[in-house]
């Protein structure tokens, strides 16, 4: 499914992570949702 890139891998949610960890404390990241952007549904 990766392969395919019906699924997300773990760097992509790493890199969102590190997104939301490096905004300025005056920042309040409130929600952020991850999808693949192809997703097959079952």
């Amino acid at each position: 499914m990766i392969a395919r890139e019906e699924m997300l891998r773990a760097d992509d949610i790493a890199e969102a992570v590190e997104f939301i960890l490096t905004r300025p404390h005056r920042a309040d990241v409130v929600m952020l949702r991850m999808e693949p952007r192809i997703q097959a549904l079952a």
